[in-house]
């Protein structure tokens, strides 16, 4: 069986027990200059590098039961975004600011280039290490936070990206982002669910970063 291609992003596990998502309308515009905002990027960011379980699940408008993928997922302020498929078939995605590499058993093949693609990769990235600032400059962004955790909602901004992809929705807590939700123009949906991430203090070791990043430690 052919892998389905991982389309960034991020791509990933755990069902959640939060609370239903909020309705657009309940969301209200955010600035990224917000101090409330700028004060939870900090929180976030003080674990610049960690692991979680992933679940993906892809709905297809031509398929009548979506797509079920499972596997680690590696973030790294350093080395970017490393996705370690493990169903249904072994495989590595990395997503960094030099693009998408794919890892497979023949050997390592990069992403066709597609401006597009581009864009949508940088904006996981932006979300996973909780960059408003850079998601501003491409997206319109609604948000909200409470008890309960914190909810944001992208948009595009520009009529190239909105071909591609409709909207980005995210969800998490004061350990990072629990739940992503792309809707492409092409009415493909992928849920991506995080586990509870385990912070690497120290960074990763050698070994793992030449394994499933690019490049070296």
């Amino acid at each position: 069986m052919k892998a389905a291609r991982p389309i960034l992003l991020l791509a990933l596990l755990l069902r959640l027990t939060l609370a239903a998502p909020a309705a657009p309308g309940e969301l209200d515009r955010l600035d990224p200059a917000d101090p409330a905002w700028t004060a939870l990027a900090a929180r976030l960011g003080r674990e610049p590098e960690g692991v979680a379980e992933f679940e993906e699940e892809r709905t297809f408008r031509f398929r009548f039961k979506p797509v079920l993928l499972a596997g680690i997922a590696r973030v790294s302020a350093r080395h970017g975004l490393s996705l370690e498929y493990t169903r249904p078939e072994p495989r590595i995605v990395i997503v960094d600011s030099a693009g998408v590499l794919f890892r497979e058993p023949g050997g390592d093949r990069a992403a066709p280039r597609d401006p597009r693609a581009r864009l949508m990769n940088e904006a996981m990235l932006h979300v996973l290490r909780f960059d408003l600032a850079a998601l501003g400059r491409e997206f319109d962004l609604e948000g909200g936070h409470g008890a309960e955790g914190w909810q944001l909602a992208l948009r595009p901004r520009s009529a190239e990206l909105r071909r591609t992809l409709s909207s980005i929705e995210a969800r998490g807590d004061e350990t990072g982002v629990r739940r992503l939700v792309l809707r492409r123009a092409d009415r493909q949906t992928i849920e991506i669910r995080i586990g509870a991430p385990r912070p690497m203090r120290g960074g990763f070791p050698a070994e793992d970063v030449r394994r499933f990043f690019r490049g070296s430690p």
